[in-house]
């Protein structure tokens, strides 16, 4: 895995959080993964 695919993944990643599509993030995560989302700042 290269360079660019590596910041390929992390661009989908952040892309995932940002839009709340949990496939999207999941499909960057490998099994056993344990991810928190924090709370929302106001």
């Amino acid at each position: 895995m290269g360079l660019g695919s590596n910041v390929q993944t992390v661009n989908r990643y952040f892309e995932g959080c940002n839009s709340g599509d949990l496939d999207v993030l999941m499909s960057t995560l490998s099994l056993g993964v344990d991810h928190d989302f924090l709370p929302a700042i106001h």
